[in-house]
């Protein structure tokens, strides 16, 4: 992530963008294997949305059976949940 600030933020008040197109670093979901500490997975959380929908695209292209997916309280919501179990996984 170092450098990842784009150069064309001069506005020299500190705020780093806040997703909202004024340069900020991009905002990174990654999936991390515990045992190896290797990044499976690594994708963009578009400006102005949530990391609840992002978890699911960044999954869904893994075979998550017998995984155990651990994750920020952030998303601990109910139907998370239940998506992640529909595909093997606790």
């Amino acid at each position: 992530m170092r450098g990842a600030k784009p150069k064309n933020n001069n506005s020299g008040d500190g705020d780093d963008g806040g997703g909202d197109g004024g340069g900020g670093a991009p905002h990174l979901l990654a999936a991390l294997d515990q045992e190896s500490g290797a990044v499976l997975a690594q994708q963009r959380v578009q400006d102005k949305t949530s990391e609840i929908p992002a978890l699911k695209q960044l999954l869904a292209p893994h075979d998550l059976t017998g995984a155990v997916v651990t994750a920020d309280a952030l998303h601990t919501q109910t139907d998370t949940a239940q998506w992640i179990r529909d595909r093997g996984a606790d």
